[in-house]
């Protein structure tokens, strides 16, 4: 069949065939795959965004809950002053034991590692959780992350959601 110039054309003609639709079924391929490596990153992106607006308002509440502590500070040196200004120790004793101890009830420790990223992750995310009166405890061992600040923000931001939602 070889020998034949008819069937010669027609295999050749067939070849050509095959590789063309080889060529578009590549190109189709590659559109396809750019096409979902788009999708992938901008639901990660979507993701990052989420995080980082969740946490942006939990800085902020952390923030006014700061300020409404110094301007609470305020008022007690204030009464303490005017106690200690008519000369009433046990008075400004009690006053410091009775604000000691609501201290002791509220107080939090905060958690510095030297990353600020990480520092505002974890200490919002151990405080949303104590909200709920779920006990926490942390222990950061390595500050220094071969990873830039938004993927520290989003794995860390995800890992403490999900230890969140496990714990409620």
């Amino acid at each position: 069949a070889l020998r034949d110039a008819e069937a010669q054309e027609r295999i050749f003609g067939a070849i050509l065939i095959i590789t063309g639709m080889d060529v578009m079924v590549h190109y189709l391929f590659l559109r396809i795959s750019r096409s979902n490596q788009v999708s992938r990153d901008y639901a990660l992106l979507q993701l990052q965004f989420d995080s980082e607006r969740k946490n942006g308002r939990v800085i902020r509440q952390m923030y006014e809950e700061i300020r409404a502590v110094r301007h609470d500070m305020k008022n007690h040196l204030l009464c303490i002053k005017l106690l200690a200004e008519q000369e009433k120790c046990g008075g400004i004793l009690a006053y410091i034991q009775n604000f000691s101890e609501e201290q002791q009830r509220l107080e939090r420790t905060f958690i510095f590692t030297g990353n600020d990223v990480l520092d505002a992750i974890v200490n919002t995310k151990l405080s949303a959780a104590e909200q709920e009166g779920i006990k926490c405890a942390a222990r950061i061992t390595c500050t220094e992350l071969p990873m830039s600040q938004s993927d520290i923000s989003v794995l860390f931001g995800n890992l403490l959601d999900n230890a969140y939602e496990a714990a409620k």
